[in-house]
């Protein structure tokens, strides 16, 4: 028991011995306790620790600036790349109805001016003509472009009936006047695939564009009656060949008759007795 009591006095003494270091530690270690630790802030500055290693980095899994992953990207492009490939031919479709109709449309226009031209017409000759309508009607026959006198749509006009029997009673009075030139210029209309106006030559057939228009003319029986019945037929952009005709108004031309089944697909203009 002394001789424990005897070490613990001598430890006890050491440690008082140098108990002035912790009150006020000596000059030269403040110094070299300063220099290590701006030692140790310049190389956690340069990061000169080569014993830490900086984690790995998972390419697929990184997250860009934005917060996104490539695999959530690719994702996005992958979907988006669906729907532009759903939609983008629907909307192709729809445009491309939304121009049948409007060569529809025009049809319809054109066809209610060369009746009220062929009525025109008639009026002109005198009483004792004997004048059917419908020999002004054929002058219409074939594209409404046509600017070489094969038909009274537009250009130079057509001088006589076909047939040129309108007056075997009278005088003949030669047809003065053309389609585009009664039909008011605002209200001519343009073929929605070209652009062009109805009466434009880009529109005389001979470059196959769709929404061409073409006036054909077949002959329909009601019992012992028969009559003429005008439609319009036109290209479309699944006509491959020339008098193709869109939509299954059938192949034929004016001369070539278009089967009357077919025609009726195409836009009515108007109908005349046949005389017997």
């Amino acid at each position: 028991m002394g001789l424990r009591k005897n070490r613990q006095i001598t430890v006890t003494a050491g440690l008082l011995k140098n108990i002035h270091l912790l009150r006020c530690a000596h000059r030269s270690s403040l110094q070299r306790t300063a220099e290590y630790a701006s030692f140790l802030t310049i190389s956690r500055a340069l990061y000169l620790n080569v014993f830490e290693q900086p984690p790995k980095k998972d390419f697929l899994n990184t997250p860009t600036a934005s917060g996104f992953t490539l695999i959530e990207i690719l994702l996005v492009v992958v979907i988006i790349g669906s729907m532009l490939a759903v939609i983008v031919p629907r909307a192709w479709r729809a445009n491309t109805g939304a121009k049948y109709n409007l060569v529809r449309q025009a049809a319809t226009e054109l066809g209610k001016w060369g009746v009220e031209w062929a009525e025109r017409q008639v009026a002109y000759q005198p009483p004792s003509a004997t004048c059917e309508i419908s020999r002004y009607v054929n002058t219409l026959r074939e594209f409404t472009g046509l600017q070489n006198r094969r038909n009274n749509w537009t250009g130079r006009v057509l001088l006589s009936t076909i047939p040129n029997d309108c007056n075997r009673n009278g005088s003949v009075n030669p047809i003065r006047e053309t389609v585009s030139e009664i039909m008011p210029p605002e209200q001519q209309p343009k073929n929605p695939f070209n652009g062009v106006s109805y009466f434009g030559a880009p529109n005389d057939g001979r470059t196959l564009q769709a929404g061409q228009l073409f006036f054909a003319r077949q002959v329909e029986r009601e019992g012992r009656d028969r009559y003429r019945v005008y439609y319009f037929v036109y290209y479309g952009t699944d006509s491959s060949t020339a008098y193709q005709w869109h939509g299954g108004m059938g192949t034929g031309t004016w001369s070539n008759n278009i089967p009357l089944p077919n025609l009726r697909n195409g836009v009515f203009v108007t109908r005349t007795a046949l005389v017997r």
